[in-house]
């Protein structure tokens, strides 16, 4: 049997973690300390 709580729980940490990567890149491509290629 197993854990509905774990995984909820690892889902919400996965999904946390992504959401946190995810702001601080764009937070870092509006600061421009990433550049981003410009396609013209």
């Amino acid at each position: 049997m197993f854990n509905i709580k774990k995984i909820i729980k690892w889902f919400f940490i996965i999904l946390g973690v992504l959401l946190f990567l995810f702001i601080s890149f764009i937070i870092l491509t509006e600061m421009e300390i990433i550049k981003l290629p410009k396609e013209e």
